[in-house]
């Protein structure tokens, strides 16, 4: 009789324990404080139909691990006033850094995720000294706000990033990061736990992390899509779950969908790129051929159009026609429930979004189109938050 090979023998899939379902319980009680604080443990059990025994345990669990606080609010009439549970926002320290080929912002948050100041330097393009400029402008955070232990940093990264590496596989914007290891290297140097994704990726987190409770009972599928000055990016949440393609270093690079095979050739070796028609370069070219693009020109470029400046419009609608046109493929290739627009062009929402809209009206799946919650880079940098709280947060995964 032949002995079966340790290879060969099919894997158990690991069934839920009494651990596990505690777990779960425990996650889905902090996201419901999270989202509805202040909240009393009686409303707790009723939301989620979970023993008020059981609740307490958990909660009682979490106060003690100093995740949460309660408080007793001032009593106004009869009967015993129920205490309410928010998060103690101070229990986990984290940074959230934001990675742009011209500039680096950072930020300070708590457990509720919101920022409480930020910072920012120019990015040095050699990861070396990119890394140890980063480690000064922490030091710098944790004195400014007396921290002494962090709990961990997020990096939002322009380019393809192995999120369960961290590893920056190819970056178009920032070259000389390609093939570096960022996640070890900041470990490395700062002693901090560090965890880094493409920064679509994370813009999409974000959007995922702001649903109300309402929405959250539901799954979720929405495509996010970020505008720049050079390029574009976009994140996908298919089935509440952020999407990461086979391998976690790539996926929906929209921006890379070919309109146009004889079209201009783009950073990523191909022609015709959908990016090269709608980023920020290309409005600013369609308005004023030969004068040169900065950030801040864009910005003016953008009031002029709302100011109903005949040549910005004209611009504008004509990258709306080219950004209708990808927004509808992609409508009809995942008909998710919302496509998000983010960047600089969306402060020009008024303009924009009728064309954009009428471009997927024929689909008639009522995928809704609408801007994303933050503005401009705050999606992205707000993302690298969330993809640090995201361990505290995240159900526990079940399977093989």
């Amino acid at each position: 009789m032949s002995i079966e090979s340790e290879a060969a023998r099919p894997k158990k899939l690991l069934t839920a324990t009494t651990g596990s379902v505690r777990d779960i319980n425990r996650s889905i009680l902090l996201n419901l404080v999270r989202s509805e604080q202040p909240i009393s443990r009686a409303d707790l059990s009723r939301r989620t139909g979970m023993f008020r025994s059981n609740v307490s345990a958990i909660i009682d669990e979490l106060v003690d691990e100093g995740m949460l606080t309660e408080e007793r609010p001032l009593h106004a009439g009869r009967g015993r006033v129920p205490t309410h549970l928010r998060l103690n926002d101070s229990a986990y320290p984290v940074v959230g850094v934001y990675v742009q080929p011209a500039t680096t912002l950072v930020a300070f948050a708590g457990l509720n995720g919101a920022f409480h100041k930020t910072w920012s330097f120019p990015t040095i393009q050699q990861p070396v000294l990119f890394v140890q400029e980063l480690r000064r402008t922490i030091s710098k955070i944790q004195r400014e706000m007396r921290v002494e232990r962090l709990r961990g940093i997020g990096i939002a990264f322009p380019g393809f990033v192995n999120a369960k590496t961290g590893r920056v596989k190819f970056s178009p914007g920032l070259p000389e990061f390609s093939g570096y290891s960022l996640r070890d290297e900041m470990q490395r140097k700062i002693g901090v736990p560090v965890c880094a994704d493409n920064d679509s990726n994370l813009g999409a987190l974000s959007e995922l992390w702001l649903r109300k409770a309402s929405e959250r009972e539901r799954p979720s599928d929405f495509v996010f899509i970020s505008i720049g000055e050079s390029g574009v990016g976009s994140g996908a949440v298919l089935d509440g779950k952020l999407y990461r393609g086979h391998d976690s270093e790539f996926a929906v690079e929209f921006g890379h969908m070919i309109i146009d095979p004889k079209g201009d050739k783009c950073s990523c070796g191909r022609s015709g790129c959908w990016e090269r028609y709608i980023r920020n370069k290309a409005t600013w070219k369609r308005y004023k051929p030969k004068a040169a693009f900065h950030k801040e020109r864009f910005v003016e470029f953008v009031q002029a159009a709302r100011s109903g400046d005949p040549a910005a419009m004209a611009a504008l609608r004509e990258t709306a026609s080219y950004i209708a046109l990808g927004v509808s493929n992609i409508a009809f290739a995942l008909n998710p429930g919302e496509l998000i627009l983010a960047g600089e062009i969306t402060d020009a929402w008024d303009v924009i979004r009728e064309p954009v809209e009428a471009a997927f009206q024929s689909l008639r799946a009522g995928t809704v189109l609408r801007r994303a919650r933050l503005e401009r880079e705050l999606p992205h940098l707000h993302g690298a938050i969330c993809l640090v709280l995201n361990d505290v947060f995240a159900k526990p995964v079940l399977g093989q």
